[in-house]
């Protein structure tokens, strides 16, 4: 049995391809599944704006990561998508074909990767605020003009 052929068995999934081999399992992608379980879809149905994050935006995101999933659903419907991210990539061109509207890195100044980690938290809430802020004084402007 070749490991290799089993689509999702490389890398972080090579205990995933030895069930699969072994046990017969179907292998999925984790945003799938958690997609499903948590019903995300209702929920972006009734969006008008969804809000991903994840710790590095890059190239290889649109790979099979929380924010290429969440774009595709989102694109589906309709509803625009917003990244944050600790770091973002060069090329976010093909999340951008998922439908990721734009990506944001929650880092306000150059720092450490211990120093990143540490203010995580106090950085989202920051990018999050500011964030909010500017939908909130986008939708008053179009609820005046419109």
């Amino acid at each position: 049995m070749d490991m290799a052929s089993f689509a999702g068995s490389g890398a972080a999934g090579g205990i995933g391809g030895m069930v699969a081999g072994i046990l017969g399992a179907e292998l999925r992608p984790g945003i799938e599944l958690v997609m499903e379980t948590v019903e995300l879809e209702s929920h972006v149905q009734q969006a008008d704006l969804v809000i991903t994050a994840e710790g590095a935006i890059d190239a290889q995101s649109a790979y099979g990561k929380t924010p290429a999933g969440v774009a595709s659903l989102a694109r589906k419907h309709g509803v625009p998508v917003i990244g944050l991210a600790g770091k973002l990539g060069d090329d976010l061109d093909e999340l951008h074909k998922l439908g990721l509207s734009a990506a944001f890195s929650i880092t306000p100044e150059p720092m450490s990767l211990q120093e990143a980690y540490n203010r995580a938290e106090k950085n989202l809430e920051q990018a999050a605020e500011q964030l909010a802020r500017m939908v909130h004084s986008l939708s008053g402007r179009r609820s005046l003009t419109g």
